[in-house]
This record gives C-alpha cells, structure tokens and sequence, in this order.
C-alpha cells in the first residue's frame, strides 16, 4: 500500500484555525459467535487468558506532562522556526522537508506573530526511545490580541548517534497510523483535544476580530 506523508496524518488530529471539527476514530471489533466444541471453548479461554495476562505485564504507555526536557527543548525550536518561518533551522529537525512545505510554512507564518503557552504531551513510540507528542500551545496572530489555542500530534524518533532527535514528516505506514489511532482512545488525550476546541471557541466568541480571521481562513481551505 502507498505510504502517506506523517503530516498528513497529523492533519487527521489537529485542530486548525478555521477547523473546528475533532476527527473521532471508531474501531469496530467482529465477536465470533455460535455454539463450538467444549475443546474449542477451552481454547478460546485460555488464548483470553494469554492476552489478559501479557497485557498485565506490559507496563501502562502513561500520558506524561513536560517529562522530557530534550524532548520540550526540540518542540519549542520547531515553534519557533513555524512562527518565523525559518525553513533552513526547521530542515535541521526534521527528516524530510520538501518545496511545496516550505512554501505553506512561509504562507503560514505570514500571519502567526509567535506561539505560547507550549506543553507537551508525550507518550511512548512505537519503537524504543521515540515518543508521540501532543503539543498545546496558544497562537498569538498578527494584529489580533486574543491568541487561539490549537493542538497537534507530533511523531519524535529516537536520538541518534550524536544525540539528536529529528520530528517526522515523511512516509509512514499502516502500523503507525494504527498505532497513532490507538493512543487517541485514551481519555487522557480525548481531554485534551475537549480542552483545547472549548477554549477555541470561546476565544472566537470573546473576541470578534478573531472569529472573523477565522471565518476567512476557513473560507479559503474550503476553496482550496
């Protein structure tokens, strides 16, 4: 299957200006059902049993606050170079980074003075020492006074031979698209996505100039 970018997964969990809809991943489980074999039955018991008893030794992947300052310092650069527009720095933290990115940074950060109030949310990747980051942030926009509270999903490899972390944007696969949609079932995460889309509307509906930024923002995505 073809491999779709990172950021365009994130997309699916972002709230954006001018977006203000939460992406609700539902998983379907298929029960089997019927009348087996007592064997088959005792089967089934004890592969229930296996899986109950391996999750019971897998330590919990716990929801952890500002708990990694190389992991902070690396978001709060990315922020940044976002706000500044600083494609060359951003290129130094990120695996890949093509023209038309550049581009909608340099879009972007036309109209974002700064972003503040960081806090990152981590969770533990799915490999040893990379981390998903859930990143809540006020942005403060040009010549508007009331900043808009936004959320994204950030994935962070693990460091490297010198030490240093790169946040990806390239290829992923189904694996990790499943593994992203997983952690979103914890009602930890859920909150914060609650948190931040209240806020955001109350920013809009507290500040008029803000709401109508937005109302043309989210006019010219929908042209788009």
């Amino acid at each position: 299957m073809e491999q779709i970018k990172w950021k365009e997964l994130l997309m699916k969990y972002k709230i954006q200006i001018g977006v203000a809809a939460v992406v609700l991943v539902i998983v379907i489980a298929a029960l089997a059902g019927g009348g087996g074999s007592s064997a088959g039955q005792e089967n089934t018991e004890e592969t229930q049993q296996a899986q109950e008893s391996e999750a019971e030794e897998q330590e919990p992947n716990i929801l952890e606050e500002n708990s990694h300052a190389s992991i902070e310092r690396l978001i709060q650069k990315y922020c940044e170079c976002m706000a500044n527009g600083d494609v060359e720095a951003l290129e130094e933290i990120v695996d890949v980074l093509t023209d038309e990115d550049k581009e909608s940074i340099a879009s972007r950060a036309a109209f974002v003075e700064a972003y503040e109030n960081v806090t990152c949310y981590t969770k533990n990747g799915p490999v040893d020492d990379s981390f998903i980051v859930f990143v809540c942030y006020d942005m403060k926009l040009i010549n508007i006074e009331t900043s808009a509270p936004d959320i994204i999903c950030l994935y962070v490899g693990p460091k490297d031979e010198s030490g240093n972390r790169l946040i990806h944007y390239g290829g992923i696969d189904e694996s990790m698209q499943a593994y992203v949609a997983e952690l979103e079932k914890d009602p930890e995460v859920q909150a914060l996505y609650d948190d931040v889309r209240t806020r955001y509307q109350q920013a809009q509906e507290q500040d008029p100039t803000l709401a109508e930024f937005v109302q043309r923002i989210s006019g010219q995505m929908a042209e788009e």
